[in-house]
């Protein structure tokens, strides 16, 4: 479905957990993401934390976002890239869905596996922009509406952060399922979204690069097309 989306006064926040050096190609999209939107004239800040512990710079990230005051906030991990066509389009759809996450090649599986939970989810359930419902996903590349973020950080404990001894919320963790499983601080995110009332949208069409030793690309659309035919 092909359909212009006005972006209005909309304004957005990179939110960037960092801790390792970034490699060129992801400052490369961050200079260019900037430099596109400066020219269309929409605000964006970039709110990086740099500590080696995710789910601290996560919630130092998510802290700042809600002091900032911009509308929309999207995930963006260290070793990711993308085009600004790339993060417009997310910025549009956003408008109209309060959670969308990309799924990218996964380095362990040298590019070949995209790991997206499914369970329990119609099969066909598929928006009108050809978005796909999911459980959830690696916060990669993940835009989410401010209302959303407000209702999670206010429903957290909060704590007193290292040596500035500043109060935030308490967000993400790393911690188990009711069954026993390890759940990572990006699927418990996306649990608590979801538990919270909010439907978690995938956009296959997205290419993204994930780099590690070298840059793995691919878009879930292909992956899933590529199963099918196998089937």
């Amino acid at each position: 479905m092909t359909e212009a989306i006005s972006l209005g006064n909309v304004s957005v926040a990179i939110g960037m957990p960092v801790g390792k050096p970034i490699p060129p190609m992801t400052v490369s999209s961050i200079f260019a993401t900037a430099y596109q939107l400066g020219q269309m004239g929409i605000r964006c800040d970039l709110l990086m934390q740099i500590c080696g512990v995710v789910t601290i710079a996560r919630d130092s990230v998510l802290d700042e976002f809600l002091k900032c005051g911009a509308d929309k906030l999207i995930w963006v991990d260290s070793d990711i890239a993308w085009t600004p066509q790339d993060f417009l389009r997310m910025l549009a759809l956003s408008t109209k869905y309060d959670v969308i996450a990309v799924a990218y090649p996964s380095r362990s599986h040298d590019g070949n596996l995209f790991q997206v939970n499914t369970d329990g989810i119609a099969e066909h359930s598929i928006s009108e922009h050809g978005l796909f419902n999911i459980n959830g996903t690696g916060l990669g590349f993940c835009i989410v509406d401010r209302k959303p973020l407000e209702l999670l950080a206010a429903k957290a404990p909060r704590v007193l952060e290292g040596y500035s001894q500043k109060e935030m919320a308490e967000v993400f963790r790393v911690d188990r399922t009711p069954s026993g499983h390890r759940r990572t601080e990006d699927i418990a995110f996306f649990d608590d979204l979801r538990e919270a009332g909010f439907t978690v949208w995938c956009d296959p069409s997205i290419e993204l690069g994930h780099i590690g030793e070298k840059e793995w690309r691919g878009r879930f659309a292909d992956a899933i097309a590529a199963t099918n035919q196998e089937t």
